[in-house]
C-alpha cells in the first residue's frame, strides 16, 4: 500500500484495476507444477505438491479437483505468487509501476490511455495462464475512486496523497460489530468484550496504514456508545441506573438525566456526547414532540423548522402533527437559542431543567 501511495504522489493518477474472476479456484495445475519445476529440481518435492493441489474437498463426500488450490492456508498466496511472477516480471520490463497482492493488482499510470493499453495488454498476458479477468469487478479509473486491499486513497493539506480504510470495509466492520453488540444477546459486559476484542484487534493491526485519525476517534466514539447501551439495558430501572451512575462518579444533573432516559439509547448517548449547542437543539427537538401531541396549531413546529434546520415532514393530516415524524435530511443549526419560538423555547427550558 505504501508503494501504491508512493506512485500517486509522483503524479500516476490512473489505476488499472484488475481483479481476475475465480483465481483460486481456476488454477491451472499443468501450468504451476512447469513454473516450479524451472526452479525446483527435486522431483520429490514437485510430487508433494502436485498431491496438494489434487487433495479432493470434503462437502459431505470427496469431491475431486482438477484445478485450483487449496483456499486458507499459506500456500495459497505463495502459488500465486509463482504463477504470477511472470506477469510481474512483464510489467517491469516495460517500466509500469504496479502493487500485488495475490491475484490483486494495480498498474498505475498517468493517463486514462495509457490504462486502457495495459488492460488491454493484460487480458493477453493472463490468457496465456487460463485466467480470465473479471470485467465488472477490473476498471481503468482514477486512483481516488478505487479500493486496493480495502483501502483507499484521499489527498490531505499540502496535496500529500494519504491512504484510509475504504468505505465497503469501513460498512462491513460496522456490520460485524453490531452483531457483536447486540443488546438482546443475553450476555454480561465482560462476555461482550471478549467477544470483541479479537476483531477490533485484528481489524485495527490490518488498517493501521489508514493516515484517518479523525475516523479512529469516531468509531471509538460510535463502539463507546454501543456499549454504554448494552450497559444501561443491563441495570434496567432508573432507579439502578442513577445510583450506578452515581457510583461511577458521575454527576447528579447527568446521572438524573441518563436515568430518565435509560430506554431511549441513542438520545442518551448523544446527549451526554453532543456539544452545549447541539445539547439544547436535541432539547428543543424533544420538546417540539411533546408538544405535537397537544391539539395546538402547527405554527409554532413549522416557524422552528424553517429556522433550525432543513427536514422532511411527514404528517398524517395537514391539519394536525399528532402523528408526525421528522426525518433529518441536514443538520445545519444556524439559529441561535433566542431566535426560537418562545413556546418551544419556554417549553425546552423546562425539560432541561
Amino acid at each position: 500500500m505504501k508503494a501504491a501511495r508512493a506512485y500517486v504522489q509522483a503524479g500516476k493518477r490512473v489505476v488499472v484495476d484488475v481483479d481476475l474472476a475465480k483465481f483460486f479456484d481456476r488454477v491451472n495445475h499443468d501450468i504451476l507444477v512447469d513454473r516450479l519445476r524451472r526452479r525446483i529440481p527435486d522431483e520429490a518435492v514437485l510430487r508433494l505438491i502436485r498431491a496438494y493441489l489434487n487433495a479432493g474437498i470434503m462437502d459431505g463426500v470427496k469431491v475431486e479437483r482438477q484445478q485450483g488450490t487449496p483456499q486458507g492456508g499459506p500456500l495459497s498466496p505463495l502459488m500465486a505468487n509463482v504463477l504470477l511472477d511472470e506477469v510481474d516480471k512483464a510489467l517491469e520490463a516495460r517500466g509500469y509501476s504496479f502493487a500485488r497482492y495475490a491475484d490483486d493488482c494495480n498498474v498505475y499510470v498517468s493517463s486514462m490511455k495509457a490504462g486502457e493499453r495495459v488492460m488491454a495488454w493484460l487480458r493477453t498476458l493472463y490468457g496465456k495462464l487460463k485466467l480470465q479477468i473479471n470485467e465488472a469487478k477490473s476498471a481503468v479509473g482514477s486512483a481516488f475512486g478505487r479500493k486496493f486491499l480495502g483501502y483507499a486513497l484521499w489527498v490531505a493539506q499540502g496535496r500529500e496523497v494519504k491512504c484510509k480504510v475504504a468505505d465497503k470495509a469501513l460498512a462491513n466492520f460496522k456490520a460485524r460489530v453490531r452483531q457483536l453488540t447486540g443488546r438482546s444477546g443475553g450476555r454480561s459486559m465482560e462476555q461482550v468484550v471478549e467477544q470483541l476484542r479479537p476483531y477490533l484487534l485484528g481489524w485495527k493491526a490490518y488498517f493501521g496504514l489508514a493516515q484517518t485519525p479523525q475516523v479512529w476517534r469516531r468509531l471509538d466514539k460510535w463502539l463507546r456508545h454501543r456499549l454504554r447501551a448494552i450497559q444501561l439495558k443491563h441495570w434496567k430501572r432508573p432507579r439502578t441506573i442513577y445510583r450506578e451512575l452515581k457510583a461511577l462518579g458521575a454527576d447528579d444533573d447527568v446521572a438524573k438525566r441518563v436515568a430518565l432516559y435509560g430506554r431511549r439509547w441513542c438520545p442518551v448517548g448523544t446527549f451526554i456526547a453532543q456539544p452545549p449547542h447541539l445539547r439544547r437543539f436535541a432539547l428543543v427537538t424533544r420538546a417540539l414532540r411533546i408538544d405535537a401531541r397537544s391539539p395546538c396549531s402547527a405554527s409554532p413546529s413549522m416557524q422552528f423548522l424553517s429556522i433550525g434546520s432543513r427536514f422532511t415532514l411527514h404528517a398524517s393530516s395537514p391539519h394536525s402533527v399528532t402523528l408526525m415524524q421528522l426525518r433529518f435530511t441536514s443538520l445545519t443549526v444556524t439559529s441561535s437559542w433566542r431566535d426560537l419560538h418562545p413556546q418551544v423555547r419556554a417549553h425546552a427550558g423546562r425539560t432541561s431543567r
